[in-house]
Order: C-alpha cells, then sequence, then structure tokens
C-alpha cells in the first residue's frame, strides 16, 4: 500500500470472509431453533422467553458501561494479528473476517449481539439476517481504510496506518456502547410488546 494507491483486496478478502460468518452463524441460530421446535411454542411463549434474555443482556451492557469495560459475554480474546504474515495479504484477512464474523468468538463492545441470535433462535429475525449484520460492518471498515487519505509514512516512503482513527475509536467506545445499548433495548421493548399484545391473528 502507498500513499497514492491503496490495495483494496485485502480489504475485500476481509470483509468477504466476515459476511460468509456472520451469514452463517445467525443461519446456524435459526436453524437450531427450528431443530428444537421453537415454531411449535406459541408466539406469546417465544417472545417472553426473548425478553426475559433480552433484560439479562440489557443488565450485562449497563454493568459494562458503568464500569468502562467491554462487554463481558464474549471470549477474552482477539484475532491473531500475525495471520497476515502467516497466510498472506488474501487469505490471512479473509480467515481473520471468518474469525471476527462469528459474532462472540472476539472482545465484543455490547451484547446486543447475543440478542440477535435469541432472536433467530427464536424465528423473530430472519435467517439471513447475519448478511445485515456483516454489511454494517463492510461498510465501516471499507469507510475506514479506503476513505481517509492522510496516512503518515514510514521511512521507506510507504505509507501506515492512520492511528488517529484507532485512537477516535477508543474515545467514542462509550458512544458507541450508549447507542448498542439504546437499540438492545428498543429491541426488547419490541419483543415485550409482543408478548404483552397475546397470540397473534391467523
Amino acid at each position: 500500500m502507498s500513499r497514492r494507491a491503496i490495495d483494496v483486496r485485502p480489504v475485500g478478502s476481509l470483509v468477504g470472509g466476515f459476511l460468509l460468518s456472520s451469514f452463517a452463524v445467525f443461519a446456524l441460530a435459526t436453524g437450531v431453533g427450528r431443530a428444537v421446535g421453537a415454531p411449535l411454542i406459541p408466539e406469546t411463549g417465544r417472545a417472553v422467553a426473548v425478553a426475559l434474555i433480552g433484560v439479562v443482556l440489557c443488565a450485562y451492557d449497563i454493568a459494562a458501561l458503568r464500569g468502562g469495560k467491554l462487554c463481558r459475554l464474549s471470549w477474552r480474546r482477539q484475532t491473531p494479528k500475525n495471520w497476515i504474515y502467516r497466510y498472506g495479504s488474501r487469505r490471512g484477512p479473509f480467515l481473520w473476517g471468518l474469525d471476527t464474523g462469528l459474532a462472540v468468538t472476539t472482545f465484543r463492545v455490547s451484547a446486543a449481539t447475543w440478542a440477535l441470535l435469541a432472536l433467530c433462535a427464536g424465528q423473530f429475525a430472519p435467517w439471513w439476517v447475519g448478511l445485515a449484520f456483516g454489511g454494517g460492518f463492510a461498510a465501516a471498515q471499507v469507510g475506514a481504510i479506503v476513505v481517509p487519505r492522510w496516512r503518515p509514512a514510514r521511512p521507506d516512503g510507504t505509507a501506515q496506518e492512520p492511528t488517529w482513527i484507532v485512537r477516535a475509536l477508543m474515545r467514542g467506545r462509550p458512544v458507541g456502547q450508549l447507542a448498542s445499548l439504546a437499540v438492545l433495548v428498543a429491541a426488547v421493548a419490541s419483543v415485550a410488546v409482543l408478548a404483552a399484545s397475546g397470540p397473534s391473528l391467523p
């Protein structure tokens, strides 16, 4: 990657891997819900169960926000950064995307991802929702990597990572946590209203 031209192929590999695994994990959650008989349970009962799960997840997010910490309901690990050196600039980012796209296998800011998995298992979210999940990641990644043109140069003239993006993300983490919590509360409220409204008409 030079200061004048950016090779977007590693970014495409990263996004492709993320989309593939995020699609698979949420489709799997939907399939597991069907396999255990979720569609046979009355909608009100499923809504109550998912709403209760959402309330617990909200409590976790509030505790994390108050303590200035990340979500505690995810694996405390990061995708190995050396994969790009071990597997190259195409397979490395693709594997990185596959790992992070699994949604809960690395550090997470919010427990909202678990809520989305619960919605899938409860048959309240479409089986393809992982594509939307991955699309949000893809838009952010492409914007952060390709759009910023200011990239300080190394002594050899090549560009280095714009670290100001990382610093801005770290400073804005509480805002992201609040936004995620707001979305989670809205989702729980919607499911709770559905549960309170009783069985839907045929």
